[in-house]
């Protein structure tokens, strides 16, 4: 996979001084990946516009400046007009319509419809958060064997019936890919960019999907009660991303005219289950657990995290 820039080589890619205040849609943006992203862009300066369900994650504050507005996906024609009202109302105030869309909250091709329908194509580049399951129901005679997996990969079976096995055994990912399929038939057909972020197992500050909670809090305690790791856990190597360098990846792609193919969102460097879990516990053993557990760990969290860079 192609990995991210390095912290210090990033750095110098993203031109310096301030950015215009450039107006970006935002799609859902409240849980794990979306708060970072969204507050980076905010730092960076863009004016966001949500349109989400309304819901609030650990406790977290709407950004100041940004604009809310409820509407839910499972409502595809109500989520639709939303946009549609909305990007109607800033092409009459601006003059143009959105800078970029950014996309958290689509599972499913109804929900791409939906969103794709509000805006007729309004908008500077369509942003997708993707995933890397996509590759889990792609035909795999085209990568297996090779060191690595490029983006041109992603290409389901031609056999309908393999097609429809790798649905039954990942949902999600076909789903997804279906959403890629669309998003890309419309850049085809409007020329407007699209840019699909693959993204491997997303780690960071505020993770709610569970993934490595269980475990962190386990290696806490390694000393009285030993981490229990499958016996395959050292052979099954794992490709994971940091938050943050998400929210970087978004924050240049806004500075893209344009973007033709997916992005594979994930260092070259791998981890097995229990390389990672050692280094969690290692990094989180200095600090002071009492306090940690006092402040519902999440700072503790945040300072693992970000050591445990991969």
């Amino acid at each position: 996979m192609r990995g991210m820039a390095q912290r210090g080589e990033r750095d110098s890619l993203v031109p310096s001084g301030s950015r215009p205040a450039e107006r970006v849609l935002i799609l859902g943006g409240t849980a794990f990946i979306g708060r970072t992203v969204t507050r980076k862009l905010h730092e960076d300066g863009y004016l966001l516009v949500f349109i989400n369900r309304g819901r609030s994650y650990w406790n977290g504050e709407n950004i100041a400046d940004a604009e809310y507005h409820r509407a839910d996906r499972r409502a595809p024609e109500a989520f639709a007009e939303c946009i549609a009202s909305l990007t109607d109302r800033e092409e009459a105030k601006r003059g143009k319509s959105w800078l970029a869309v950014v996309d958290f909250s689509a599972y499913k091709p109804r929900d791409i419809l939906a969103s794709l329908n509000g805006l007729r194509g309004r908008y500077g580049t369509y942003i997708y958060i993707s995933t890397d399951s996509v590759y889990e129901v792609s035909d795999s005679s085209l990568w297996q064997g090779l060191p690595s997996v490029s983006e041109d990969f992603a290409v389901r079976p031609k056999e309908r019936q393999r097609v429809a096995l790798l649905k039954k055994k990942d949902t999600y990912g076909h789903n997804k890919l279906a959403v890629e399929e669309i998003l890309r038939e419309q850049a085809n057909a409007t020329g407007r960019p699209v840019a699909c972020l693959r993204l491997a197992d997303v780690i960071g500050p505020f993770d709610d999907t569970d993934r490595f909670w269980t475990y962190f809090w386990w290696t806490q305690v390694a000393g009285q009660h030993p981490v229990l790791v499958d016996p395959t856990g050292p052979t099954q190597r794992m490709n994971l991303t940091f938050v943050e360098d998400v929210a970087a990846a978004v924050s240049r792609l806004l500075l893209c005219a344009r973007i033709a193919e997916p992005q594979c969102s994930a260092q070259s460097r791998t981890a097995d289950l229990h390389e990672h879990l050692s280094s969690s516990a290692s990094v989180s053993a200095s600090r002071d657990k009492t306090e940690a557990a006092a402040t519902g760990n999440l700072e503790a969290q945040e300072s693992l995290f970000r050591a445990f860079n991969l």
